[in-house]
């Protein structure tokens, strides 16, 4: 089974449900670009951050990203785990070494409906969309 998602509506739901404009770019199969803007307190601007993510592997229900980014990167992580945290769950994103993220689906509650029903095997991206790559949950 694959499920698509475009990009559009990727975009759509980050600015509805985040009130961030998120902007998604192509690279390859394994790879997107990902720009948003943060703001930075102290400074009271909003910064656009770039970060590249590669989806290195989906294994049982643990997604892991490498993630290489601008000079800005590593703090604006540093500031966005804990309220990413405050969002969906302590314990959901782990940062890793060398810049790797690791996404735990089965510790949020949102992520467990989809579990019930769906096995990820992979994550992939076309020009045009993200795959979410499963198997039905039987």
């Amino acid at each position: 089974m694959i499920i698509n998602l475009s990009y559009d509506e990727l975009q759509q739901y980050v600015a509805s449900s985040a009130g961030q404009n998120l902007s998604i770019e192509y690279v390859d199969s394994q790879t997107c670009e990902l720009c948003i803007g943060v703001k930075i307190p102290i400074v009271n601007k909003v910064i656009p951050v770039s970060v590249t993510i590669r989806v290195d592997e989906v294994k049982e229900n643990d997604l892991f990203l490498s993630c290489v980014g601008n000079s800005t990167f590593d703090m604006a992580i540093d500031m966005a785990l804990p309220m990413l945290q405050n969002k969906i769950g302590v314990g959901v994103i782990e940062k890793g070494a060398d810049n790797q993220i690791v996404i735990h689906l089965d510790k949020n509650e949102k992520f467990l409906g989809f579990l019930k029903k769906v096995q990820p095997t992979a994550i992939s991206f076309t020009e045009e969309m993200t795959q979410i790559h499963g198997c039905l949950v039987v």
